[in-house]
C-alpha cells in the first residue's frame, strides 16, 4: 500500500532504499516481542510509520533535529493510526535521548551525499533540506558520529541499520567494526542490485 506523506522525507535519497531500510528492521524485530526502536532522523517519519504499520508490537522513538519535520512526521502517525505506537524527539542524533535507553534496535537514513556532489543532484533530490543531504566532505561525517554512539544505546545483541550510498558499503563495514565494536556485518541490496543498507549488531 502506498501512502502520502506530509512534508519532507529527512535523509531520503531513495525510495528503494526507504524499502530496503524498512524490511531490514521488520526481519531483525519478527522474533521479538515488543521490539523497541530507536530511529535518528525521522523526516516525515515514513519510516518509522512503515515500521509500526506492519508490526503493531513494536515501540519506536523517533528523533529528528528538524522541528517542523517532527510535527509532518506526527500527523503522518495520526493520520494513520499508529501515533501510540511512536514517541516522536527532537534530537540532534542522540543528543535528546535518554541516558540509559537501549533499543533492539537503531536505524537511521542518515545524511550520506558528499557536500560537492549535491549541486549536481537531480531536482527531485536537491528538493530535500540541505541537513538531510548533506554528509560531509566524503558523505560520511554523519555517519562517523552515529556509528560510534549508537552502541551504547543499544540493548544485548541488539542492531544498528543504517541506509548508505550504493558505493560506501566498504568503509562503513569497517567503522561498524572499529568505530562501533560492532560484529555479524550484513549489506542488503536495493531493488537494483546495490549495496543500500548496512546492519551490525553489538
Amino acid at each position: 500500500m502506498v501512502h502520502a506523506f506530509k512534508g519532507h522525507a529527512g535523509g531520503a535519497h531513495t525510495k528503494a532504499g526507504h524499502g530496503t531500510l524498512v524490511e531490514a528492521v521488520l526481519a531483525e524485530i519478527r522474533e521479538r516481542s515488543s521490539p523497541s526502536i530507536l530511529e535518528i532522523g525521522t523526516g516525515s517519519g515514513a519510516i518509522a510509520v512503515a515500521i509500526a504499520l506492519e508490526n503493531r508490537d513494536a515501540q519506536i522513538v523517533a528523533t529528528d533535529i528538524d522541528r517542523l519535520a517532527l510535527e509532518a512526521a506526527r500527523f503522518n502517525a495520526e493520520n494513520l493510526g499508529v501515533l501510540a505506537s511512536i514517541d516522536f524527539l527532537a534530537s540532534d542524533l542522540f543528543d535528546a535521548v535518554r541516558e540509559g535507553s537501549k533499543f533492539d534496535v537503531v536505524c537511521c537514513n542518515p545524511p550520506y551525499i558528499p557536500s560537492d556532489v549535491i549541486p549536481t543532484l537531480e531536482p527531485e533530490i536537491n528538493f530535500e533540506p540541505r541537513q538531510a543531504l548533506d554528509g560531509g566532505p566524503d558523505g560520511l561525517s554523519v555517519i562517523r558520529r552515529l556509528v560510534s554512539q549508537a552502541g551504547s544505546y543499544l540493548a544485548d545483541r541488539g542492531t544498528l541499520i543504517i541506509e548508505i550510498g550504493s558505493e560506501q558499503e566498504m568503509w562503513v563495514r569497517e567503522m561498524f567494526e572499529t568505530l562501533g565494536g560492532l560484529h555479524d556485518i550484513r549489506a542488503f541490496p536495493d531493488l537494483s542490485g546495490k549495496p543500500r543498507v548496512v546492519s551490525g549488531r553489538v
